[in-house]
């Protein structure tokens, strides 16, 4: 696996936190997580495969939606449960929190 961090320039670290890029990340498990996190955050899959995420309810039951290339995680309490795929590329995009609303006029506490 390949990570690549990437800061991103002053005029741009106003809304972006950081990118990153996974080459070949290979996962063993059937589900991953996501920590909850103040940062919303743009994940693009490099692999054009179809990423199903949700949170993990109380009785263990999964409200998966079903992404295709990209999808946003927000601000959010609990982790994020999505079905990892064995070797998979991504980028993920952090924002601050307010540059969402700045950008699209969405608050970041809004998206799952």
């Amino acid at each position: 696996m390949k990570v690549i961090q990437y800061d991103p320039t002053p005029r741009l670290s106003r809304y972006v936190k950081s990118v990153t890029l996974y080459e070949d990340y290979v996962c063993n498990y059937k589900y991953e997580k996501l920590l909850p996190s103040e940062y919303p955050q743009l994940i693009i899959d490099l692999d054009e495969k179809t990423t199903y995420a949700g949170i993990l309810e109380k009785n263990n039951e999964h409200n998966f939606q079903a992404h295709r290339k990209s999808w946003f995680s927000g601000i959010f309490t609990k982790p994020l449960t999505y079905i990892a795929q064995h070797i998979s590329s991504a980028a993920s995009i952090q924002f601050h929190p307010f540059a969402l609303n700045a950008i699209w006029g969405i608050n970041g506490d809004e998206l799952v």
